[in-house]
């Protein structure tokens, strides 16, 4: 009984002790969040401080009271403190990188080229501001054969330059330059054979029925001609003399049938003359062979074909080529 009542009497003893008091009522004052404060080694803005945020973020924002000494219900999250407004996030003022520094230029007019320019440059600007007789004199950088191809070719380009859609009408006349331009070209090109085969009938430049590539022609045998030969040979960049109505070319032709070891056997065409005359100046043509083979063992030949423009103007030119063919046994 006696340890019973001590204990009852030292319980007030005790709570005065360990700091409690009895619970009475109270009021907590609207406090306004504190002012957030800036480092001065941060670059960057004030941030607002994590409890607030989780707070704010936690349980919507109390609208202010008219009353600033209103009493908050005891049952508040006394951690909580009221805000007037709800808090503003300002993302930190990273600095731009390096490669996104792009400086306006200085001058936007770009720079005057001052490479010289070729005397054909020249000469075209001149045509194109029709000072002809400027352009002639920047065409006498080049050889007198130049300056003709470049005086036929300068119109056509001007032609292009200012018109941008060329109508029928242009294209006649850009026709007839380049017809022009055409003849001078081909007469200082390489003269060529442009193709020769054999063939099984030959009617006109460009018409005829060529032989299958594995046909072996039958020699002659004593009382028996031996099969004709057929030859079909196409030629280009001749020379062509203009005369009063026509135009003229001279040409020397020789066939020759070769053996394995490179030995004529058969001078077929020592020399054959020609002689054209035609209306109009042509850029190809064809002459054409006929002749029986002699007597020639079997086995392989070649037949090579050698012509020579013995025009004026194109004198000294000439190509040869070669055709290789098989004879059979009889």
């Amino acid at each position: 009984m006696t340890r019973w009542l001590f204990g009852i009497t030292a319980l007030p003893l005790t709570l005065l002790a360990g700091g409690c008091l009895p619970m009475r009522p109270f009021q907590i004052e609207s406090v306004s969040p504190p002012a957030p404060t800036t480092s001065a080694a941060s670059p960057y803005a004030p941030i607002v401080a994590p409890e607030i945020l989780q707070a704010a973020l936690a349980e919507p924002a109390v609208p202010p009271s008219p009353n600033p000494q209103k009493t908050i219900p005891a049952t508040t999250n006394l951690n909580w403190l009221p805000l007037t407004t709800a808090p503003v996030l300002i993302p930190p003022q990273v600095p731009p990188l390096a490669r996104d520094l792009v400086e306006p230029a200085a001058n936007s007019i770009p720079p005057i080229d001052a490479t010289p320019k070729y005397p054909l440059v020249r000469a075209l600007d001149c045509i194109l501001d029709n000072r002809h007789d400027e352009a002639l004199k920047h065409l006498q950088y080049y050889e007198k054969s130049e300056q003709t191809v470049l005086l036929r070719m300068l119109p056509a380009l001007s032609l292009f330059a200012k018109t941008p859609k060329l109508s029928p009408a242009d294209f006649s006349a850009l026709n007839m330059q380049m017809s022009g331009l055409l003849d001078s070209l081909s007469e200082k090109s390489e003269f060529k054979i442009s193709k020769m085969c054999f063939c099984e009938s030959i009617k006109e430049f460009a018409i005829y029925k060529v032989l299958s590539s594995d046909h072996e022609f039958v020699a002659a045998l004593p009382g028996r001609v031996g099969e004709r030969v057929k030859l079909y040979v196409e030629f280009k960049n001749f020379a062509s003399q203009a005369n009063t109505a026509e135009f003229e070319s001279l040409l020397d032709c020789q066939v020759d049938i070769v053996d394995s070891n490179g030995k004529v056997v058969d001078p077929v065409f020592k020399h054959a003359k020609y002689h054209l005359k035609t209306q109009k100046r042509l850029h190809e043509f064809y002459v054409s062979f006929e002749f029986p083979l002699l007597v020639l063992p079997p086995g392989w030949y070649e037949l090579q074909v050698e012509i020579r423009d013995e025009t004026p103007a194109g004198a000294g030119r000439s190509d040869r080529r070669k055709l290789a063919f098989r004879v059979a046994a009889p």
